[in-house]
């Protein structure tokens, strides 16, 4: 089985974000490769800083957004992570957004089923039920891709939402499927950590959380590291 860890940059801006997940990951000691998906419209000085680290990088042709205009939004390109289930080359990816600092080995995740992934807020929000794109395990399969392609636009129900909306319709029965529920400690935003002490009195252990969406400034002392990127 050929297994490989996933992101993608489809803007320049997106740089340090996507630097900071490769060296977080790189820092567990994986046992399995990372590709960066990226697009033609990034500028020279990104593609020359990503091969100056020794980033595996892979073309891709952009998806953009069908309800926005401005190629200057960040989110016009946001459909492209649907490109991930045409990575064909592969038999199973753990796709991670550019937003995200990896605290341990997250191995593991390859012995998950197809489209597992964690119901991110959903213990602040109880009416919050869908999974979030930001963290994905999933099997390539070219037939979906092309499938997804030609349904953009047509069943997003949340607008302005992006792919994530995108695949809450198209993976519409994933909340009934509690064996694809990963735990929150795979995906959690910084910004929630706060509540689960206040409002459950439940405390995130460095030992324990293995995965971080960070909003804001890496200024958590107690859960993240310095990272040196040369």
């Amino acid at each position: 089985m050929k297994y490989c860890y996933i992101s993608i940059l489809t803007t320049d801006s997106y740089l340090n974000g996507a630097l900071v997940l490769w060296k977080s990951l790189m820092s567990t000691s994986p046992k399995y490769p990372f590709a960066l998906l990226v697009s033609p419209i990034l500028s020279k000085e990104t593609l020359d800083t990503l091969k100056k680290h020794g980033i595996h990088t892979i073309d891709i042709i952009p998806i953009k957004n069908p309800i926005l205009d401005d190629p200057k939004d960040r989110r016009y390109y946001n459909y492209s992570k649907l490109n991930m289930w045409n990575m064909t080359q592969y038999d199973k990816v753990v796709y991670l957004d550019a937003d995200m600092v990896v605290l341990h080995n997250i191995d593991e995740l390859f012995e998950k089923k197809n489209m597992s992934a964690v119901n991110a807020g959903g213990w602040i929000k109880k009416d919050w039920v869908q999974l979030n794109s930001g963290l994905l395990v999933l099997e390539p399969n070219s037939l979906v891709f092309e499938n997804m392609k030609s349904k953009v636009g047509h069943i997003e129900k949340e607008k302005g939402k992006g792919d994530q909306a995108f695949l809450h319709q198209y993976y519409h029965d994933w909340p009934s499927k509690t064996e694809l529920h990963l735990p929150h400690i795979y995906n959690i935003f910084d910004s929630h950590i706060g509540s689960y002490r206040k409002n459950f009195g439940y405390y995130i252990d460095e030992g324990e959380l293995k995965l971080s969406i960070i909003l804001g400034r890496l200024n958590r002392g107690i859960l993240f590291k310095p990272l040196r990127i040369l």
